[in-house]
């Protein structure tokens, strides 16, 4: 597209009252997400690296706790404005979906993680039929009209 400019997003989701982040959210609301969004950066030099190829690296942070950095909630906000400008449709419905979307899948990431934590460690379950399952979960198609 003329304009545009090429831009990598990386994106998280970060449990902001885990060991490594509770203090940072305790202090700021958004301010773990925030906190790892600039560790992201730094991370390998991700940032710089990208910046010398001409591409703009952007973290898309959210938080297991429904929270996320404001980069991400503008680059979703965008992502709803060119598919409105692409197909049709009213941005800010859009971006309403796109929030949900994401909503539901940070939930089922919970939901699955804390199944995984209470069952016994020789449940029997290998690390190819969880995989399956995973994939299973992520692939079946939604309807958040």
């Amino acid at each position: 597209m003329p304009g545009s400019q090429r831009v990598a997003l990386d994106f998280a989701v970060i449990n902001a009252l885990g060991s490594s982040h509770w203090q940072t959210s305790c202090r700021e609301i958004g301010g773990a997400a925030a906190a790892y969004a600039q560790k992201k950066r730094r991370h390998l030099d991700t940032a710089a690296h990208c910046q010398a190829e001409g591409i703009s690296f952007q973290p898309v942070v959210f938080t297991s706790q429904g929270t996320m950095t404001k980069e991400a909630s503008s680059i979703l906000r965008g992502i709803a404005e060119a598919i409105s400008v692409a197909e049709g449709g009213c941005p800010a419905q859009l971006c309403e979906e796109i929030f949900e979307r994401v909503a539901i899948l940070i939930a089922r990431a919970n939901s699955r993680a804390v199944t995984r934590r209470q069952q016994p460690r020789d449940a029997g379950v290998s690390a190819a039929s969880a995989a399956l399952a995973a994939h299973a979960v992520l692939s079946e198609p939604m309807d958040v009209c």
